[in-house]
Protein backbone atom coordinates (compact mmCIF):
# COMPACT_ATOMS: atom_id res chain seq x y z
CA UNK A 1 0.00 0.00 0.00
CA UNK A 2 1.33 3.45 -0.94
CA UNK A 3 1.88 6.10 1.71
CA UNK A 4 0.04 9.28 0.74
CA UNK A 5 1.58 12.51 1.98
CA UNK A 6 -1.31 15.00 2.05
CA UNK A 7 -4.71 15.55 0.56
CA UNK A 8 -4.91 18.14 -2.18
CA UNK A 9 -6.99 20.38 0.08
CA UNK A 10 -4.13 20.43 2.62
CA UNK A 11 -1.58 21.18 -0.10
CA UNK A 12 -3.70 24.05 -1.43
CA UNK A 13 -3.92 25.61 2.04
CA UNK A 14 -0.14 25.50 2.48
CA UNK A 15 1.91 28.73 2.16
CA UNK A 16 4.19 26.78 -0.20
CA UNK A 17 1.57 26.39 -2.90
CA UNK A 18 2.69 24.29 -5.91
CA UNK A 19 3.15 25.91 -9.31
CA UNK A 20 0.31 26.09 -11.82
CA UNK A 21 2.22 23.57 -13.95
CA UNK A 22 2.25 21.07 -11.07
CA UNK A 23 -1.41 21.67 -10.23
CA UNK A 24 -2.45 21.16 -13.85
CA UNK A 25 -0.38 17.97 -14.03
CA UNK A 26 -2.14 16.65 -10.93
CA UNK A 27 -5.54 17.53 -12.37
CA UNK A 28 -4.61 15.69 -15.55
CA UNK A 29 -3.63 12.62 -13.53
CA UNK A 30 -6.94 12.71 -11.66
CA UNK A 31 -8.85 13.14 -14.92
CA UNK A 32 -7.09 10.09 -16.35
CA UNK A 33 -8.02 8.07 -13.25
CA UNK A 34 -11.65 9.17 -13.53
CA UNK A 35 -11.67 8.37 -17.25
CA UNK A 36 -10.48 4.84 -16.45
CA UNK A 37 -13.15 4.42 -13.76
CA UNK A 38 -15.87 5.60 -16.13
CA UNK A 39 -14.64 3.22 -18.81
CA UNK A 40 -15.14 0.45 -16.24
CA UNK A 41 -18.68 1.63 -15.58
CA UNK A 42 -17.90 3.10 -12.16
CA UNK A 43 -18.67 6.62 -10.93
CA UNK A 44 -16.89 8.08 -7.91
CA UNK A 45 -19.84 10.23 -6.75
CA UNK A 46 -17.75 12.33 -4.38
CA UNK A 47 -14.69 13.75 -6.11
CA UNK A 48 -13.26 16.86 -4.41
CA UNK A 49 -9.83 18.04 -3.16
CA UNK A 50 -10.23 16.02 0.06
CA UNK A 51 -10.47 12.82 -2.00
CA UNK A 52 -7.27 13.49 -3.96
CA UNK A 53 -3.96 12.55 -2.35
CA UNK A 54 -0.41 13.44 -3.31
CA UNK A 55 1.94 10.46 -3.36
CA UNK A 56 5.73 10.66 -3.60
CA UNK A 57 7.11 9.30 -6.87
CA UNK A 58 10.80 9.92 -7.47
CA UNK A 59 11.53 13.64 -7.38
CA UNK A 60 7.90 14.56 -8.01
CA UNK A 61 4.59 13.86 -6.33
CA UNK A 62 1.69 12.39 -8.26
CA UNK A 63 -2.02 12.79 -7.58
CA UNK A 64 -4.24 9.80 -6.88
CA UNK A 65 -7.98 9.49 -6.32
CA UNK A 66 -9.07 7.93 -3.04
CA UNK A 67 -12.27 6.96 -1.23
CA UNK A 68 -13.91 4.85 -3.88
CA UNK A 69 -15.98 3.47 -1.00
CA UNK A 70 -18.72 5.90 -2.05
CA UNK A 71 -18.43 4.86 -5.68
CA UNK A 72 -21.23 3.04 -7.45
CA UNK A 73 -21.99 1.22 -10.66
CA UNK A 74 -23.49 3.61 -13.21
CA UNK A 75 -26.81 1.77 -13.29
CA UNK A 76 -27.27 2.07 -9.52
CA UNK A 77 -29.68 4.80 -8.40
CA UNK A 78 -28.98 6.33 -5.03
CA UNK A 79 -28.17 9.57 -3.29
CA UNK A 80 -24.63 10.89 -3.40
CA UNK A 81 -23.10 12.09 -0.16
CA UNK A 82 -20.66 14.91 -0.71
CA UNK A 83 -20.03 18.58 0.03
CA UNK A 84 -22.86 20.58 -1.58
CA UNK A 85 -20.45 22.57 -3.72
CA UNK A 86 -19.33 19.40 -5.48
CA UNK A 87 -22.80 17.89 -5.89
CA UNK A 88 -24.39 18.28 -9.33
CA UNK A 89 -27.79 20.03 -9.24
CA UNK A 90 -29.62 17.03 -10.69
CA UNK A 91 -28.35 14.90 -7.81
CA UNK A 92 -29.35 17.53 -5.25
CA UNK A 93 -32.99 17.47 -6.33
CA UNK A 94 -32.98 13.67 -6.48
CA UNK A 95 -33.88 13.42 -10.16
CA UNK A 96 -30.97 11.06 -10.68
CA UNK A 97 -28.38 9.12 -8.76
CA UNK A 98 -24.62 9.49 -9.33
CA UNK A 99 -23.67 9.50 -13.01
CA UNK A 100 -20.60 10.07 -15.11
CA UNK A 101 -21.93 13.57 -15.82
CA UNK A 102 -22.26 14.33 -12.10
CA UNK A 103 -18.63 13.23 -11.65
CA UNK A 104 -17.64 15.71 -14.36
CA UNK A 105 -19.53 18.45 -12.51
CA UNK A 106 -17.66 17.60 -9.30
CA UNK A 107 -14.37 17.61 -11.19
CA UNK A 108 -15.14 21.05 -12.63
CA UNK A 109 -15.64 22.40 -9.12
CA UNK A 110 -12.44 20.66 -8.05
CA UNK A 111 -10.57 22.33 -10.91
CA UNK A 112 -11.87 25.71 -9.77
CA UNK A 113 -10.72 25.09 -6.18
CA UNK A 114 -7.28 24.00 -7.35
CA UNK A 115 -6.58 26.82 -9.80
CA UNK A 116 -8.01 29.95 -8.15
CA UNK A 117 -5.72 32.11 -5.97
CA UNK A 118 -5.48 30.95 -2.38
CA UNK A 119 -8.31 32.21 -0.18
CA UNK A 120 -10.75 32.95 -3.02
CA UNK A 121 -14.38 32.85 -1.86
CA UNK A 122 -16.70 30.82 -4.10
CA UNK A 123 -19.50 33.27 -3.35
CA UNK A 124 -22.24 30.63 -3.32
CA UNK A 125 -23.21 30.86 0.35
CA UNK A 126 -22.09 30.17 3.89
CA UNK A 127 -23.59 26.71 4.36
CA UNK A 128 -24.49 23.65 2.30
CA UNK A 129 -28.15 24.64 1.97
CA UNK A 130 -27.30 28.08 0.57
CA UNK A 131 -24.68 26.59 -1.76
CA UNK A 132 -27.05 23.92 -3.07
CA UNK A 133 -29.82 26.46 -3.72
CA UNK A 134 -27.38 28.79 -5.49
CA UNK A 135 -26.21 25.97 -7.77
CA UNK A 136 -29.82 25.01 -8.55
CA UNK A 137 -30.46 28.62 -9.60
CA UNK A 138 -27.53 28.42 -12.01
CA UNK A 139 -25.01 30.37 -9.93
CA UNK A 140 -21.36 29.35 -10.22
CA UNK A 141 -18.09 30.65 -8.73
CA UNK A 142 -16.33 33.43 -10.62
CA UNK A 143 -13.71 32.28 -13.12
CA UNK A 144 -12.30 35.76 -13.83
CA UNK A 145 -9.04 35.03 -12.00
CA UNK A 146 -8.42 31.83 -13.98
CA UNK A 147 -9.45 32.94 -17.45
CA UNK A 148 -7.16 30.55 -19.42
CA UNK A 149 -8.98 27.59 -17.87
CA UNK A 150 -12.47 29.10 -17.61
CA UNK A 151 -13.95 27.50 -20.72
CA UNK A 152 -13.12 23.95 -19.66
CA UNK A 153 -14.36 24.51 -16.11
CA UNK A 154 -17.61 26.09 -17.28
CA UNK A 155 -18.25 23.17 -19.62
CA UNK A 156 -17.75 20.76 -16.73
CA UNK A 157 -20.26 22.45 -14.45
CA UNK A 158 -22.90 23.11 -17.10
CA UNK A 159 -26.44 22.89 -15.70
CA UNK A 160 -27.49 20.36 -18.35
CA UNK A 161 -25.69 17.03 -17.79
CA UNK A 162 -25.65 16.24 -21.52
CA UNK A 163 -23.79 19.51 -22.16
CA UNK A 164 -20.85 18.43 -20.03
CA UNK A 165 -17.80 16.83 -21.66
CA UNK A 166 -16.77 13.25 -20.95
CA UNK A 167 -13.83 12.65 -18.63
CA UNK A 168 -11.90 11.51 -21.70
CA UNK A 169 -12.42 14.95 -23.25
CA UNK A 170 -11.46 16.66 -20.00
CA UNK A 171 -8.29 14.57 -19.72
CA UNK A 172 -7.30 15.44 -23.28
CA UNK A 173 -7.91 19.15 -22.74
CA UNK A 174 -5.77 19.08 -19.60
CA UNK A 175 -3.04 17.16 -21.40
CA UNK A 176 -2.83 19.98 -23.93
CA UNK A 177 -2.74 22.63 -21.20
CA UNK A 178 0.08 20.80 -19.42
CA UNK A 179 1.99 20.44 -22.69
CA UNK A 180 1.70 24.17 -23.37
CA UNK A 181 3.28 24.97 -20.00
CA UNK A 182 6.06 22.41 -20.35
CA UNK A 183 6.80 23.24 -23.99
CA UNK A 184 5.43 26.74 -24.69
CA UNK A 185 5.19 27.79 -28.35
CA UNK A 186 8.27 29.71 -29.49
CA UNK A 187 8.08 33.48 -29.81
CA UNK A 188 10.00 35.48 -32.43
CA UNK A 189 13.34 36.70 -31.11
CA UNK A 190 14.46 40.32 -31.19
CA UNK A 191 17.10 39.34 -33.73
CA UNK A 192 14.45 37.89 -36.05
CA UNK A 193 12.32 41.02 -35.81
CA UNK A 194 15.38 43.20 -36.43
CA UNK A 195 16.24 41.18 -39.55
CA UNK A 196 12.70 41.49 -40.88
CA UNK A 197 12.57 45.23 -40.23
CA UNK A 198 15.94 45.76 -41.86
CA UNK A 199 14.91 43.75 -44.91
CA UNK A 200 11.98 46.11 -45.41
CA UNK A 201 14.28 49.14 -45.03
CA UNK A 202 12.50 50.28 -41.89
CA UNK A 203 15.72 51.76 -40.60
CA UNK A 204 14.46 53.71 -37.58
CA UNK A 205 12.46 50.82 -36.17
CA UNK A 206 15.34 48.42 -36.76
CA UNK A 207 17.78 50.64 -34.85
CA UNK A 208 15.28 51.12 -32.02
CA UNK A 209 14.77 47.37 -31.67
CA UNK A 210 18.53 46.77 -31.80
CA UNK A 211 19.17 49.31 -29.05
CA UNK A 212 16.28 47.96 -26.99
CA UNK A 213 17.63 44.39 -27.23
CA UNK A 214 20.97 45.66 -25.95
CA UNK A 215 19.30 47.20 -22.93
CA UNK A 216 20.16 50.74 -24.04
CA UNK A 217 16.62 52.08 -24.15
CA UNK A 218 13.11 51.16 -23.18
CA UNK A 219 9.84 51.02 -25.07
CA UNK A 220 8.71 54.08 -23.08
CA UNK A 221 11.38 56.10 -24.93
CA UNK A 222 9.30 55.86 -28.12
CA UNK A 223 5.96 56.97 -26.69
Amino acid sequence: MELAEDSLSVVLASPLRPSIATLLRWLHEVAQAMEFAHDCGVVHSGINPDKIMTVASGQDAVAKVTDFGSASIVSTVGASTTNAMFCAPECTVGSTGPTKASDVFSFGMTMWCVLVPQGTDHGLGRNDVQVALALLKGCRPSVTAIDPYATLIERCWAAEPLARPSMAEVAEALRKLVACLVHPPPTPSSQLWATLLQSYNIEAEWKALHFHSQGKMHSADFR
